[in-house]
């Protein structure tokens, strides 16, 4: 475990006197600081985007439809998709969002623990959060691409207009979000062995 804080004895004459002098770590702070903003962040867009019904936006002849992963909406009233008669594209979406979630969650957590301590198990604390940053980043990255791409490819056999909603925005945002995450843990990491 590193030290925090370096401190000196400077004896002059009858008296001696303890100054402290501030680590480089000290400055590592308010990365962490950031970083933990950044994890919470990006996992708030992530759980956003998977718990709102605002994916798609088509019109119908009844008027607006909104979808989302779990359930339908048309006008007020929202009915949730049968397991069953899904399309394999949305359990494929639906299941790479969760894995990301749980990664997201474990890199917030990483980055929280990160305050108390450096290494958990001889393991830098700051690069297992990246680990996970990146790869919650990563599985959003293959489950909105699998998402868009079979969407953009039905647009041309729909009869009505249809579009991307804010739910489907919110989960490409969580996507940078992630990777500056993994960044800023990176470069905490990299500021804290120097």
């Amino acid at each position: 475990m590193t030290s925090r804080g370096s401190s000196a004895t400077i004896s002059l004459g009858s008296s001696t006197s303890t100054t402290s002098y501030p680590d480089f770590l000290l400055l590592t702070q308010p990365l962490r600081i950031s970083s933990g903003i950044c994890a919470f962040s990006s996992l708030l867009l992530h759980f956003a985007s998977l718990g709102t019904s605002f994916w798609l936006l088509e019109t119908t002849h009844k008027g607006l439809a909104h979808s989302g992963l779990w359930q339908v909406c048309l006008h007020q009233e929202c009915r949730t998709y049968w397991f069953t008669l899904l399309a394999p594209h949305i359990h494929a979406t639906r299941a790479f969002l969760v894995m990301g979630c749980f990664c997201g969650l474990l890199s917030l957590l990483c980055v929280c623990i990160s305050f108390e301590r450096d290494q958990i198990f001889h393991t830098s604390l700051t690069i297992t959060a990246a680990a996970f940053s990146f790869s919650a980043g990563f599985l959003n990255l293959i489950a909105m691409s699998v998402f868009t791409a079979v969407h953009r490819s039905s647009q041309a056999y729909s009869h009505f207009l249809l579009l991307f909603g804010s739910s489907y925005g919110l989960g490409w945002a969580s996507v940078p979000m992630y990777s500056i995450t993994g960044m800023l843990l990176l470069l905490t990491h990299h500021m804290t062995i120097s």
